[in-house]
């Protein structure tokens, strides 16, 4: 979208990726490409020579929650903003200099619209500049992210798990949760913590890290998505169950799904699935389903997640 412009002027474009940032994060792609392609748009315009910079930083993590704070960053080195107009950027329609405007085109509603797109994902634009010195306009989000080294988080979960001094009943109420969405995860969690505590959760993001989990452990209980990237849902339940076809012991296995129609129903108890759980995730429904399978649960409660 961009070479054409970029070639024009003799620029490149060069990305400034900290080693910290994960290689997901859980955003709105529509909004942050356009409001990217906006800022770099903007930096064509107003440089003459040399290379934009595209950054993305980490400033804070809560590593707990699988949470961060990203900075992203375009940086030039063209004619710079001075204060007083820089005031007046984000104003719909208004020009930060007439002779300016003339020469380069203005920046017309594009920041309007770009600082627009930031507050729906609740956050503001910003703007370090000095004249002649080139601009930096910035934002940040905090966002959900999947962790880079998934499949070194799976192996060391598993392996402190087996490594640890546990009895069988303890073994039985081991539970895999396997979805890649970190909203969904956090909220099975929490209502495990509130339903059925001391429970042994482990969580996996994709069909093959939770085949690979099972090749270690037996849950007594496996949560799983249908919609998974790689290996789906069903691939990986049937796979599982035939890694445990001469076991004594085999995981009960439920379906994550957002479709809950006769069809995808059918299919979840062909792939070997024994229930379901309908997605968006309601509590109640939660409660019910898993009751069936476990003593000693917490009765129903209203309980705010």
């Amino acid at each position: 979208i961009l070479s054409f412009s970029l070639n024009q002027k003799n620029l490149k474009i060069v990305t400034k990726i900290s080693q910290l940032t994960p290689s997901e994060i859980l955003v709105d792609p529509v909004r942050l490409k356009q409001i990217l392609l906006n800022l770099l748009s903007n930096a064509i315009k107003f440089t003459e020579y040399g290379e934009i910079i595209l950054s993305i930083e980490v400033d804070e993590i809560q590593a707990e929650i699988s949470t961060a704070s990203f900075r992203f960053s375009v940086i030039d080195n063209g004619i710079g903003i001075s204060e007083e107009n820089q005031k007046k950027l984000f104003i719909a329609f208004s020009q930060a200099e007439t002779s300016t405007s003339r020469k380069y085109g203005g920046t017309g509603l594009g920041l309007t619209i770009s600082n627009n797109l930031a507050n729906l994902m609740g956050s503001t634009i910003k703007v370090q500049s000095k004249e002649g010195q080139g601009s930096t306009f910035y934002f940040h989000l905090w966002k959900e992210y999947r962790d880079t080294s998934i499949r070194q988080k799976i192996s060391k979960d598993v392996d402190s798990f087996l490594h640890s001094k546990i009895n069988l009943k303890e073994m039985e109420r081991t539970i895999l949760i396997v979805d890649d969405v970190m909203v969904n995860i956090l909220l099975l969690k929490r209502l495990f913590e509130i339903y059925y505590p001391k429970m042994n959760l482990i969580e996996v993001y994709d069909g093959e890290a939770a085949v690979e989990a099972c090749k270690k452990i037996t849950p007594f209980l496996i949560l799983m998505d249908i919609q998974l990237p790689e290996m789906d849902g069903f691939e990986a339940t049937r796979e599982i169950i035939r890694l445990q076809e001469n076991q004594k012991f085999k995981s009960i296995v439920i379906a994550l799904t957002a479709n809950v129609v006769k069809e995808e129903k059918q299919k979840c108890f062909d792939a070997g699935m024994v229930d379901f759980i309908s997605k968006p995730i309601d509590k109640i429904l939660f409660n019910e389903v898993l009751n069936k399978y476990f003593l000693g649960s917490v009765p129903f409660k209203n309980f705010q997640i």
